[in-house]
C-alpha cells in the first residue's frame, strides 16, 4: 500500500470516515516514495491537519521499515503533546509513547511513534538520556548513550511548529547543532510550520544539499495551492485592525472573545479587572499547578460549545488548544506568534473573523527590535491590515522582512562530540557542565519547578530572582543536606544551574506564603501585588 493510500486511511479514522484533500501533505508523501534522503519543509497554515503526516509515517513504518524504522515527533512545549498523544493513542495504541518531563512511556524512544519536546529530544540525542541521567551520574546505572542516539538515527524526525525553536538565538544555535548532526547521520528530517522565513530555508537548503539530501519546500514560496482547505478558508472575511488601549475596550457581550497577552502578569491583571467589571471570564497561563490546570482545561472544554465567552490567556493557547473565537484581541508580538494566535480566530465553520492587534512600545518577553519591526511591517499593510491569517502568501513578506538573515550557528565542539562514537555520556555531560558553569547558555532558559507544598508550578529564573529580591527568604533551596533560605540572587542562580546539571535540588516556596501568593483562579502571583 502506498503512503498516499495510508494517508487516506488515517484521515478517515481521524474524521470519522470523511476524507478531505490536503495537497501539501499528499505531495510530500508522493515525493517521499521516491526520495532516499528526504529533508522537507512543509509550510502549512494553522488548522491544516499537519499531524496526519506523522501518523501516516508511523503506520507505514509498522509495515515497511525500509526507509525508517520509526518516527520521532518533536514539539516545542509539553502542553501541546497531550492532545496529539490522545488522538494518536485512539488508533495507534500501544505503538505511541511520550518522552518528556512528567511522562516517560518511551524513555529510550523505541516505540513506532515517540512524542517528545525539543529540550528532551536534544539531550537524548546528545547521549544524555533525560530519564536516566541522574542515575548514571550517581553511578547507579550505566550510560544508555548509544541506545537513545541510535534510536533517533534510525527514525524519521518530524519537527512540528519548527518556527518556535528559531525565534530565540540560543535555542536556534542548539537546533542548528542538532539539525547538522541529524543530516550527517543521513536521518530523514521533516520541518512543519505555518511561518518560516526564506532566510532560514536558504540556510537549511545549503546544509542539506551538500550532504546529498533531496531538499523540498512544500509548497514553494511562489506556488499557489488550491485544495478544499484553502478554498474554504480564503472565503472567510477577516477584519484585522491595529489599535491602542486596554483589551477590554474591544470586547463584545454577545461574542466569543479571546484575549492573548504576552506576560502572565498582564493576563492576571486583565482577568482581575474584567472580574471586577462583572465579566464571566476564564484565565489560562503557565503558572498553575497541574491539578488546577487540568480543572481549567476541563472548564475550557465545557465553554467551547457556548455562543459567548471571555478567555484571557498567554502564549499557552498558540498551539495545541483547539479553540475558535469570534473576536481575537492580542498584544503585538513576533509574526510567528501573531499568526499562531490568529489561528484561534474563525477556526471552524465561521465565515468572518475580527482581530485587534494592540500596539505596545515594548513586548517582553520577546525581543524589542523584532516587535518594532513587526509593527512597522503591519502598518505598511494599512489599517485594517491587508493580510489573511490562513493564506501564507499574504504574510510571507512580513516574515522575510522581520527575519531577513539567519542568526545563530552550530556549536562546533559539541557537534563533533555528539557524532564521535568514542565520546560517551559521562564525557558529554562533563563538557556540557563546563559550558553551563561558564555561564554559556545551551538551550533556552526553560522553567524550573517551584514547589508549592507538593504541587509544582513552572517559573523562570528571572521570576525567582524578582521574588527573592522583593522578599528575601521567601524561597527555600532544598538538597540532600536539608533546606536553606535563598537570601540573594546568587543563591537562586546556583540552584537553577544545579538543576540544569541534574543535581538533586528542589526549589520551594515558603509554606506560610502559599495561600498569599497562589489562587486557584489566578495562579501564582510573583510580579504583581499580593492580596
Amino acid at each position: 500500500m502506498s503512503l498516499l493510500d495510508e494517508y487516506q486511511n488515517v484521515t478517515k479514522i481521524l474524521t470519522g470516515g470523511k476524507y478531505g484533500s490536503r495537497i501539501i501533505i499528499e505531495r510530500a508523501l508522493e515525493l517521499l516514495e521516491k526520495d532516499e534522503k528526504p529533508f522537507y519543509v512543509i509550510r502549512a497554515p494553522t488548522g491544516y491537519g499537519k499531524t496526519a503526516f506523522t501518523y501516516t509515517l508511523t503506520v507505514h513504518a509498522l509495515k515497511d521499515a525500509s526507509k525508517f524504522e520509526k518516527v520521532v515527533h518533536v514539539l516545542p512545549m509539553r502542553s501541546i503533546i497531550q492532545d496529539i498523544y490522545d488522538r494518536a493513542s485512539s488508533f495507534l495504541f500501544p505503538f505511541v509513547g511520550r518522552q518528556m518531563m512528567g511522562a516517560h512511556e518511551d524513555p529510550f524512544l523505541l516505540r513506532p511513534l515517540t512524542l517528545t519536546t525539543v529540550d528532551t529530544f536534544t539531550y537524548d540525542f546528545m547521549k544524555l538520556n533525560t530519564m536516566k541521567i541522574r542515575a548514571v551520574k550517581e553511578g547507579r546505572e550505566y550510560r544508555y548513550d548509544y541506545l537513545t542516539q541510535a534510536s533517533i538515527a534510525l527514525s524519521a524526525v518530524v519537527f512540528d511548529e519548527a518556527h518556535s525553536v528559531l525565534e530565540e538565538q540560543t535555542m536556534a544555535n542548539a537546533f542548528l547543532t542538532v539539525l547538522n548532526a541529524l543530516l550527517d547521520l543521513g536521518t530523514p528530517v521533516f520541518l512543519m510550520t505555518a511561518t518560516i522565513s526564506k532566510g532560514y530555508v536558504s540556510r537549511m537548503r545549503k546544509e542539506a544539499e551538500r550532504r546529498g539530501y533531496s531538499f523540498k519546500v512544500l509548497p514553494d514560496f511562489n506556488e499557489v495551492v488550491e485544495d478544499e482547505f484553502f478554498k474554504r478558508e480564503k472565503m472567510k472575511n477577516f477584519k484585522i485592525e491595529l489599535n491602542e488601549g486596554k483589551p477590554e475596550n474591544f470586547l463584545a457581550e454577545d461574542k466569543r472573545n479571546l484575549v492573548v497577552l504576552n506576560t502572565v502578569k498582564e493576563a492576571q491583571e486583565t482577568y482581575l479587572r474584567l472580574k471586577e467589571e462583572g465579566w464571566e471570564v476564564l484565565l489560562l497561563h503557565s503558572r498553575f499547578t497541574p491539578k488546577d490546570r487540568a480543572r481549567l482545561m476541563m472548564k475550557l472544554e465545557n465553554m467551547k460549545s457556548r455562543k459567548e465567552w471571555v478567555i484571557v490567556a498567554t502564549q499557552v493557547v498558540e498551539a495545541g488548544i483547539d479553540l475558535s473565537s469570534d473576536i481575537l484581541i492580542t498584544e503585538i508580538s513576533p509574526p510567528t506568534s501573531l499568526i499562531q494566535r490568529m489561528g484561534r480566530n474563525a477556526r471552524f465553520d465561521e465565515q468572518e473573523g475580527e482581530i485587534h492587534i494592540l500596539k505596545r512600545k515594548s513586548c517582553p518577553p520577546y525581543d524589542k527590535r523584532i516587535c518594532e519591526n513587526t509593527l512597522k511591517g503591519l502598518e505598511r499593510m494599512g489599517n485594517p491590515v491587508n493580510m489573511h491569517p490562513r493564506d501564507p502568501f499574504t504574510y510571507q513578506e512580513l516574515l522575510d522582512t522581520v527575519y531577513p538573515i539567519v542568526e545563530g550557528s552550530p556549536y562546533g565542539t559539541l557537534l563533533s562530540y555528539m557524532l564521535d562514537p568514542m565520546v560517551r555520556s559521562d564525557e558529554m555531560r562533563e563538557f556540557l557542565d563546563s559550558m553551563i558553569r561558564r555561564g554559556q547558555d545551551f538551550l533556552r532558559e526553560y522553567p524550573v519547578s517551584l514547589m508549592l507544598g507538593e504541587d509544582p508550578v513552572p517559573v523562570t529564573r528571572y521570576l525567582l530572582e524578582i521574588l527573592v529580591k522583593k522578599m528575601p527568604g521567601s524561597v527555600l533551596i532544598c538538597g540532600k543536606r536539608g533546606c536553606k533560605e535563598a537570601t540573594g540572587l546568587n543563591d537562586v542562580r546556583k540552584a537553577v544551574r544545579d538543576i540544569a546539571l541534574w543535581e538533586d535540588v528542589e526549589i520551594r516556596l515558603r509554606d506560610d506564603l502559599i495561600e498569599k501568593m497562589y489562587d486557584e483562579e489566578v495562579g501564582l502571583r510573583i510580579d504583581m501585588p499580593l492580596i
